[in-house]
């Protein structure tokens, strides 16, 4: 027979069970989702900054496509990159070419690479190192960017200064030998 001496349990004392970690799997899935949700609002901030073919960083663009302005590319520092310039094996270059408009520099023409854009990197990533700092000269040329695609879904955009004879993409310049054999490449 039971022994009905000892107290009932209370109202605290009562356990069903695995309720005495749910407050702690509560509060780790709390945590969790938060991470996950504010993770995923910072990736959105970053492809929605760049939805338009604007740089994100580093010369990466979340969209294989030309941005529709560009600055003056006058930023002629030291070059500060790694090699190479570029990464190989890009499987797509777009040429993007600009002219002034008043204050701005707009896209005038949007060009495909008709064929395999392996040349090209090896053409932008044989270019020179400048040796010392790049003087531009004041012209009103036409300016120019290609946008390279990559298998894997990136994308990464190249400054071509005509007034400079430089490529920049992000931290690395180089001096370009031949401007003409570069855009050789896209039937303009």
């Amino acid at each position: 027979m039971a022994d009905d001496s000892s107290p009932a349990p209370g109202r605290d004392e009562r356990r069903r069970p695995g309720r005495g970690r749910s407050g702690k799997t509560v509060l780790a899935a709390l945590a969790v989702a938060a991470l996950v949700a504010g993770s995923a609002w910072g990736l959105s901030a970053v492809l929605d900054d760049g939805a338009e073919g604007r740089p994100t960083d580093a010369g990466s663009l979340a969209a294989y496509a030309c941005p529709a302005h560009r600055d003056g590319g006058e930023d002629t520092t030291a070059d500060r990159g790694g090699s190479p310039f570029v990464p190989e094996h890009a499987t797509k270059a777009l040429l993007c070419a600009y002219r002034q408009t008043g204050d701005t520099l707009d896209l005038s023409a949007s060009t495909p690479l008709p064929g395999s854009a392996d040349e090209v990197t090896a053409l932008l990533n044989d270019a020179p190192r400048p040796a010392d700092r790049i003087t531009c000269l004041a012209m009103d040329r036409e300016q120019y960017q290609i946008v390279l695609g990559y298998g894997d879904g990136r994308s990464l955009l190249v400054e071509i200064n005509a007034n400079c004879g430089t490529a920049v993409h992000g931290e690395s310049v180089r001096r370009l030998v031949s401007l003409s054999k570069l855009l050789s490449y896209w039937p303009v």
